[in-house]
């Protein structure tokens, strides 16, 4: 899952008109945020990596 689209999640789980529970939607954000952190810094390890090997 790309950055993009791990964005496109959290902007649309923070739209969310029936997220009664507000612990649940709290929760799936804080996942979501987990989620888009990891993805860029594999990115930057990928880079240093190709880097790395020149």
């Amino acid at each position: 899952m790309t950055v993009e689209e791990i964005d496109t999640l959290i902007e649309d789980t923070k739209r969310l008109a029936r997220a009664a529970d507000k612990v649940a939607q709290a929760t799936a954000l804080g996942v979501l945020e987990i989620a888009r952190q990891l993805a860029i810094m594999n990115g930057a390890v990928a880079e240093q990596s190709k880097a790395g090997k020149k």
